[in-house]
């Protein structure tokens, strides 16, 4: 069609394969990982480490910020398991 718009055709493409479980595994992990954490990713012992040789407070898992974001991935239908 002349009037498509190709950024938007790609974004409903996207939000479909993601409906239909169809998203790469990397995706599904990161998900899974911020709700379980509240972090996009695991802050290991290297990474404290480091922060505290610049005055940094370590990172640490943040339990409210894990219920708020699993109460919002309810309420809006993303269901992950293992979460």
């Amino acid at each position: 069609p002349q009037d498509a718009e190709p950024a938007e055709v790609f974004n409903n493409l996207k939000r479909l394969s993601y409906q239909k479980g169809l998203a790469p595994e990397g995706v599904y992990a990161i998900t899974k990982q911020v709700l379980n954490t509240g972090l996009a990713y695991d802050i290991g012992a290297k990474i404290n480490a480091d922060r505290k040789k610049l005055g940094l407070k370590e990172l640490s898992t943040n339990e409210n910020l894990s219920k708020e974001l699993k109460i919002i991935a309810e309420k809006t239908g993303l269901k992950m398991e293992g979460t």
